[in-house]
Order: C-alpha cells, then structure tokens, then sequence
C-alpha cells in the first residue's frame, strides 16, 4: 500500500474507530462499577465521568513525575477532592428531595443534578 492509497486510509481509519471503541467499551464496564460502588446512587452518566477522571488521573502520575512528586500527589488530592465534594452535594440534594413533600424547583438542583 501506498502512502495515500485509498486501502492504506481505510485500514488506518478501522484501526482507530476500532480503538474508540474498545475504549467506549472499557469506560462502560468502568461506569457500572463506580455505580455499583457507590450503591447506585448516581447515574450512569455521572459514574462514567467518574470513571474517565479516576483513568485519567492514574494514567498521569507516571508522565507527572518527570515533573515532580509533589506536583503529581498535590494534582491528584485536588482533582480527588473537588470529585468528592460534587458527589456529596448531589447526595445531599438527592436526600432533600427524597425527605420533602414540596416539590423542587430547577434553581434547587446542582449543575452536576441538571444532567
């Protein structure tokens, strides 16, 4: 095959749709076990993006840590911690309106509930 033959760019291009979707899949498997540990109280969509950060922030410690140590730790302890904050107030949110017979209105969601 050439450099610009048509074969060469079909193989190239079914190689990477073919990645994609491996990945799409690895990240579904993912999303279902951050649901599950966390009992199923988020969503699935919530859990994915759970799932893609916590990926994401194991894959870069290792490229991190040309940079320092300390970088590497204080960036995962951040993103870690502002994921923790975003789960507990959408817990929060969620038991207030299990708890209450008024029914909530759209400025009482967090922008993470709106999805």
């Amino acid at each position: 095959f050439g450099q610009k033959s048509a074969q060469r760019k079909t193989v190239v291009a079914l190689f990477y749709l073919i990645l994609f979707l491996i990945m799409g899949s690895y990240i579904l498997v993912m999303s279902h076990s951050v649901r599950a540990m966390v009992g199923g109280a988020i969503c699935l969509p919530v859990a994915g993006l759970v799932a893609s950060v916590l990926m994401f922030l194991f894959v870069q410690i290792r490229t991190m840590a040309f940079l320092s140590r300390g970088a590497t730790y204080l960036s995962l302890a951040a993103a870690l911690g502002v994921m923790v904050i975003c789960l507990v107030s959408a817990n929060d949110l969620t038991n207030l309106a299990n708890n209450t017979d008024e029914k909530m209105g759209p400025d009482d969601f967090s922008v993470l509930r709106k999805f």
